[in-house]
């Protein structure tokens, strides 16, 4: 199978580089090992493309063949019979001059999937590993957990980066598809515990999110209320002793309480703190007042 990946980007060097770079690169790769969550078996096929990209990289010769593939552009082929004419139809120097490069491949055996997703993985091509796990899933049964393991992580990391540009909601529903990947196959507890502690700390933001889109009505307000009431049943209200596990401690969860007061309507706002007043609470009370 064809995978888009190159010997460069598997060690993680640039096009130009020396001799002992290449060695150092190897060298430096080999020994930054994956979770220890994965197999033998993908430490092993993710070590046998490091040492394949090695191989190839190490030699003068093999290296020049390799980048004539990839790196040298092809030269334009015009036809014989074509024109000034015909060319200027076609947009002139703008169709005739731009060599195009291919995108560089490499063919690996099914075995060195697993491999290759890691590697992928550590380059931060989170989706593209997403699309691969996905699609080639049962490919190679003994390494099915690698690859759930594989898929998982990256759904974590892809809602990281969506966390990171503030994309909450969009963080929160890319975090539950790692869940279901893990709670459906019951792999890697360790994982799915670590995600969820993510999904606990993103409430209090998708509810600023959500409750600030519109104050009409609507199923997304909804969900924002929701995880509200769900968050204050956690703490045992406002000033509660409970834990949430959003990380926000009495001071700075009454701090998210009057920034999205702003968010609230009027009657929402009632209703909430009529309820907070009666666990009881001072700080529900006062609020109601």
């Amino acid at each position: 199978m064809r995978i888009p990946l190159d010997y460069y980007r598997i060690l993680g060097i640039p096009f130009q580089v020396s001799a002992e770079q290449i060695d150092l690169a190897h060298a430096d790769r080999g020994r930054q090992l994956p979770r220890q969550e994965y197999s033998q078996t993908a430490i092993i096929a993710r070590q046998h493309l490091l040492d394949e990209a090695y191989q190839v990289l190490s030699e003068p010769d093999r290296r020049r063949d390799y980048d004539a593939q990839f790196f040298d552009p092809n030269p334009l082929l015009l036809n014989p019979e074509s024109t000034a004419e015909n060319l200027d139809s076609q947009g002139g120097e703008a169709a005739a001059a731009s060599p195009e490069y291919p995108t560089p491949q490499i063919t690996i055996a099914p075995a060195d999937l697993v491999g290759a997703l890691l590697i992928l993985q550590e380059l931060g091509e989170y989706e593209l590993v997403i699309r691969l796990a996905e699609t080639y899933l049962d490919l190679e049964p003994t390494t099915r957990p690698d690859m759930i393991l594989t898929l998982a992580l990256a759904y974590g990391e892809l809602s990281r980066e969506y966390w990171q540009d503030k994309n909450y909601e969009q963080a929160a529903s890319t975090a539950a598809k790692a869940l279901t990947c893990l709670e459906q196959e019951q792999m890697f507890p360790q994982v799915a515990s670590e995600i969820r502690h993510d999904c606990d700390r993103l409430r209090p933001y998708r509810i600023l999110e959500l409750l600030s889109q519109e104050k009409k009505p609507g199923l997304a307000r909804q969900r924002g209320l929701n995880l509200l009431e769900e968050m204050l049943s956690a703490r045992g209200g406002i000033d509660g002793p409970g834990d949430d596990r959003s990380g926000l401690g009495v001071d700075n969860f009454l701090r998210f309480i009057q920034q999205l007061r702003v968010y609230l309507t009027q009657a929402e706002q009632e209703k909430i703190w009529a309820k907070e007043a009666q666990r009881p609470s001072a700080v529900g009370n006062y609020l109601l007042v």
